[in-house]
């Protein structure tokens, strides 16, 4: 018999735990927040990353005020810029548009950084383990905590070769546990492995 869903909780970055509102046995929500990092860097580098944004986009859109320009004059009067200036501006007007997408993209990574920052319970369930102690040292993908929805009950039972093809005929399926032998649990399938086991062939 196991859980569910269970899975092992850890961050996608490394930093300082920093919060730890949760304890062993606690029930959470969904969306509950279970370990918070120290986000100072990640405010940091999200800071630095809007300012070099908003510089670039001036930037980009000087260039495309300049090559607007060139196009303009070139336009009503040929002769009055040269063909290298326009490939010059454009030039410049298309490295400034590839400059903004980097910074745009910095800009996202770091937001998603700070946001990597905070672990939030992915379902409905129990934290049943905590690997680590508030103010430690976290490495990303390092486990923090182990939680289980035990709303549902898996069992994973081995039916002999000869009574697999009866299995889609069964009805009102019970289980028992042998520590609860009068306490009588419905039950259905939920799925059928395609092969037998190298040991018992079941």
């Amino acid at each position: 018999a196991k859980a569910t869903q269970e899975v092992d909780l850890s961050f996608r970055v490394a930093g300082v735990l920093n919060k730890m509102p949760v304890k062993i046995g606690q029930e959470v929500r969904i969306g509950d927040v279970l370990a918070v990092l120290d986000q100072r860097d990640f405010e940091v580098n999200l800071a630095n990353a809007e300012a070099g944004l908003a510089n670039v986009k001036a930037t980009l859109k000087n260039s495309k005020v300049e090559y607007d320009r060139v196009l303009r004059i070139q336009k009503n009067d040929p002769g009055a810029v040269s063909l290298s200036l326009v490939d010059q501006r454009q030039a410049n007007y298309e490295q400034a548009l590839a400059t903004y997408a980097s910074a745009e993209a910095k800009l996202n990574s770091s937001q998603d950084q700070l946001s990597y920052a905070t672990l939030k319970a992915p379902f409905d369930g129990v934290i049943v383990q905590r690997y680590i102690e508030n103010f430690q040292d976290v490495r990303a993908n390092n486990p923090v905590f182990r939680l289980v929805d035990i709303s549902k009950i898996e069992m994973d039972i081995n039916i002999p070769e000869k009574l697999i093809s009866k299995l889609p005929y069964v009805q009102n399926i019970r289980a028992t546990f042998d520590a609860f032998a009068d306490v009588v649990i419905p039950a259905e399938v939920k799925e059928i492995s395609n092969e037998a086991s190298q040991s018992t062939r079941t």
